[in-house]
């Protein structure tokens, strides 16, 4: 076969030779024609089962179905036929003109040479009629189907591997070309790599000085070769060097060398010929999966995905097993869960697991995929020595994740995950001061404990702020400070019946029996309380109002301590003309009520607030005012003894506290507002409604940058949970592994009503606090929120009847919590209750 494709233009030149030795008149019109085929014919290549005949006859259907061309057949000899037809134009048919052509076809061997020529112009050359016709979509076409008949022919009893196309390594796979390579290879030789060859230096063969031939690369599972194609699509030459490749490097091109044989690159291909040299160090179909590499890392991820399939289906080898499913995994098309057999079996060796990193290396593996199979080898292996030898390799994964991940909370979350493996192989010491460092750097979360998914359970353990739960859930697990992690992690997930227990069961530990309380209270129907308090010995001072009373958030250095600035700058609204529809309140109409205000008054050190009783459209609210004086209105039906929503004294402390608070923090330049109080409650979705009358800028908060990032943590940390309680291990790590690589980025909107709800919310939680000190306990605390707040009168219906936490976890008709900003609240509540500062408020205030 090579030495047939060598002397095809040796075999040209005497064609025309034997024509040039005859005189004009012996020349036959079929010598004429054969040599012009041969100089100027269209070539396709054929398998040995082509039936010319049966060709033909194909051919003059096409014709007539799909140009409705009359068509007559003329045969020459045996391999030589001339089809003709007529063709005629809009022009010439209104002249009454048409056009005759004739296509000829010869058989040369296992070559099909095509030739078309106009019978209407005989005396212009044949470049310019070729030219001509040619330039027609219906000769395009012509050819076209040639093409496809032939190669559904040569595929017909030989199915090529379905990456037989135009790839990373292969710049441009013609169909003319494929039918050549299919009809003159083994059927096991694949195609792995065919490049543009810019110029050839040397050859073992001379060609013509005037040839004009298009030279190619080839690489296939058995050999690589040098093939040329002349402008026919002809074969000119096809080599095999024996020789190694030497490859010079170059300004722009590179030279290569191969014994006789010796060619640049183009500018745009050198590096793919290096590639192909380095899949050249293999042989046979060990060179797949390295080509497979080499396109994935092209961008060419299908064909890199069935290159490595089809060695999978040839070898069952486990390493290219699994970077199939990685290829399909970094398409979105499925987790590694196709590759848990391979997995399984490369965690039972370390080497096997070092070989599969190395390899990652060279497919350029992200840091984030590298730390979640590392997770997925440590969960699957059996062998705890495995799992300890595995201890470099996530070492070294950890470095590169911190490397060349920026985010923040991505790092975090792999340090949890990583220090869990650490503890799991007794490195425990290790884990805590990873962890410990950790804390101490970890972005704000705070706006978790304001704004959370109505997806998540409010009582459940994905509430808050989710880094710091599970760091100190690990550090617990790693024997740190245990009794000081059960408090933190009931103080960040406060309405948590499992955290209550385990710290309420901890006899040693300081708060045990706060806890129980809480556990007590979110485990049974709500109970009406009186106050628990003894009388009031001491007033606030500034110092316990910023330091202790006020939100941690909202204290200097906290993550919204702009919000105090922000609020001394907002107007004071004259609301003065709202009393005109009270009635002021004393010793004469409520005595009881009076001693209240007179003795909270005190406390905040407010003496000319005034008291009234509201009535008509505000009969079922209690809102505070700043002016001179500052007043509250109090709603007729908190006090009528045959109202559903009166006040016991505990829950009119409560009450009346909240508001003076608000008043004395200057809260209520915000909450004062209708529009406040009407979106307060609601979430995001009212923020802009507040945004309308209160504008943000003036208060800073990284948290609310942050939230786009917590929100996809939260997802991504319920999605993980899930999975792992229903025992799917790739589903855990797939969620976690997706939030890694998640870009989150709020909107300047979005960060607007961020701050501006966690600040509203802030304020509340504040309030709540003064609220529960005067109230004396949790459960008034509760009852007074619920009865005060129009948006929680059918929550205080359910959790009259029902377990607390129960009723905080109800879902609506689209399995959304109900009463998830309630829960928040209540949780931030809670977990004052649980903190020294309250412990030492109550002291200051009622034991000095």
């Amino acid at each position: 076969m090579n030495q047939f494709f060598k002397t095809v233009v040796e075999r040209k030149k005497l064609q025309l030779e034997k024509l040039e030795s005859k005189t004009l008149e012996e020349i036959t019109p079929k010598e004429t024609i054969t040599a012009i085929m041969l100089a100027e014919g269209y070539v396709t290549y054929l398998p040995k089962d082509f039936d010319l005949q049966v060709f033909i006859q194909v051919l003059k259907e096409f014709l007539q179905k799909e140009f409705n061309f009359d068509t007559q057949t003329v045969k020459h000899d045996e391999n030589l036929f001339q089809i003709s037809y007529v063709k005629h134009s809009v022009l010439k048919n209104k002249l009454r003109l048409s056009e005759t052509y004739s296509l000829f076809l010869l058989q040369n061997e296992n070559e099909l040479i095509m030739h078309i020529r106009t019978g209407n112009d005989r005396e212009s050359t044949w470049a310019s009629s070729i030219k001509s016709i040619f330039s027609s979509s219906e000769e395009d076409k012509l050819i076209d189907f040639a093409e496809d008949y032939i190669y559904n022919l040569v595929t017909k009893n030989q199915t090529p591997p379905t990456f037989f196309k135009e790839n990373h390594l292969i710049d441009e796979l013609p169909k003319n070309f494929k039918i050549w390579y299919l009809t003159s290879t083994d059927s096991d030789e694949l195609l792995l790599a065919k490049l543009r060859i810019s110029e050839i230096k040397t050859l073992p063969m001379l060609l013509p000085q005037d040839a004009l031939v298009s030279s190619y690369f080839l690489l296939t599972t058995k050999n690589y070769y040098m093939v040329g194609f002349d402008k026919q699509n002809e074969i000119v030459f096809f080599e095999a060097p024996s020789s190694e490749i030497k490859r010079s490097r170059g300004i722009l091109r590179d030279t290569l060398e191969a014994g006789d044989h010796k060619w640049t690159t183009r500018r745009t291909n050198a590096r793919l010929f290096a590639e192909a040299l380095e899949i050249m160090k293999l042989t046979g179909f060990e060179r797949l999966p390295e080509t497979a590499k080499f396109n994935f890392l092209g961008e060419h991820e299908d064909i890199a995905a069935e290159q490595l399939q089809f060695y999978v289906s040839m070898t069952g080898n486990l390493s290219a097993q699994f970077f199939y499913t990685y290829i399909l995994y970094t398409q979105q098309k499925s987790d590694f869960r196709p590759a848990e057999f391979a997995l399984r079996e490369i965690a039972k060796q370390p080497q096997s697991v070092e070989a599969l990193f190395s390899t990652a290396e060279a497919w350029k593996m992200t840091a984030a995929d590298k730390g979640i199979v590392t997770e997925l080898l440590v969960k699957l292996s059996e062998n705890q020595q495995i799992k300890e030898s595995i201890a470099p390799i996530y070492k070294k994964v950890r470095d590169e994740f911190y490397d060349k991940v920026d985010d923040a909370f991505a790092t975090m979350l792999f340090d949890v995950r990583y220090c869990n493996y650490l503890i799991e192989i007794g490195k425990q010491n290790d884990a805590i001061k990873i962890l410990t460092d950790n804390l101490a750097k970890c972005p704000d979360e705070s706006i978790s404990d304001m704004l959370s998914s109505p997806e998540t359970a409010p009582s459940g353990t994905q509430m808050g702020q989710l880094l710091h739960v599970r760091m100190h859930e690990t550090l617990a697990k790693a024997g740190h400070k245990s009794q000081e992690q059960l408090l933190k992690l009931a103080k960040l997930q406060a309405v948590n019946l499992q955290r209550l227990e385990e710290l309420a069961k901890c006899a040693d530990c300081p708060k045990h029996q706060s806890a129980n309380d809480l556990h007590v209270l979110f485990s049974n129907p709500l109970l009406q309380t009186e106050p628990t308090i003894g009388e009031l010995k001491r007033s606030f001072t500034e110092k316990s109002l910023k330091e202790k009373l006020n939100h941690q958030f909202l204290r200097k250095n906290g993550s919204f301590d702009s919000v105090q600035k922000w609020l001394e700058k907002q107007k004071i609204n004259d609301s003065s003309t709202i009393k005109t529809f009270g009635e002021l309140i004393g010793t004469q109409n409520f005595d009881s009520v009076f001693k209240i205000i007179n003795e909270l008054k005190k406390a905040f050190v407010l003496p000319d607030v005034e008291l009234y009783v509201a009535r008509g459209d505000k009969t079922r609210y209690i809102i505070g005012y700043e002016g001179n004086p500052a007043f509250i209105m109090l709603g007729e039906a908190f006090l009528r003894a045959d109202s559903p929503l009166m006040l016991n004294s505990a829950e009119l402390r409560f009450a009346l506290a909240s508001e003076l608070c608000h008043i004395k923090l200057n809260h209520t330049r915000l909450t004062a507002s209708d529009t406040w109080r009407n979106a307060a409650d609601r979430g995001k979705m009212f923020a802009d409604t507040i945004l309308n009358e209160f504008p943000i800028s003036g208060i800073d908060n990284d948290g609310a940058e942050n939230m786009s990032s917590l929100s996809a943590l939260e997802t991504a940390v319920h999605a993980a949970c899930r999975a792992n309680q229903a025992g799917d291990v790739f589903g855990c790590v797939a969620a976690v592994g997706a939030f890694y690589k998640s870009e989150n980025h709020a909107s300047k909107k979005e960060l607007s009503e961020y701050k501006l709800l966690g600040a509203s919310r802030l304020l509340q939680y504040t309030a709540d606090r003064s609220g529960l000190i005067f109230a004396g306990n949790m459960a008034a605390s509760l009852s007074a929120i619920l009865k005060t707040s129009e948006a929680y009168h059918q929550a205080f219906l359910e959790m009259s009847q029902y377990p607390i936490s129960a009723v905080l976890d109800k879902t609506d008709n689209e399995q959304k919590f109900k009463y998830q900003q309630l829960a928040q609240r209540l949780a931030a509540l809670a977990s004052y209750y649980l903190s020294d500062d309250y412990t030492e408020l109550l002291t200051e205030l009622f034991h000095q």
